[in-house]
């Protein structure tokens, strides 16, 4: 999967991460919002330090045009 040539992180589970989409969208009356909350509260921190290189590298690559 490559969007306007930059390849996405090989460290994604991207089937995981369509699934967890899909159950959302369609599922989303029996989430739990403190789980919920709690998990991206924390995880997004860190997803932030490990995708921090390819969002600059995105950064860069839109900046070109």
């Amino acid at each position: 999967m490559t969007q306007k040539g930059i390849e996405p992180p090989n460290s994604v589970a991207w089937a995981d991460a369509v699934a967890n989409r899909n159950w959302v969208i369609h599922q989303y009356d029996e989430i739990d919002r403190e789980v919920t909350w709690n998990a991206l509260s924390i995880s997004v921190l860190e997803w932030r330090v490990l995708f921090d290189s390819e969002f600059a590298a995105a950064r860069d690559f839109l900046n070109e045009d």
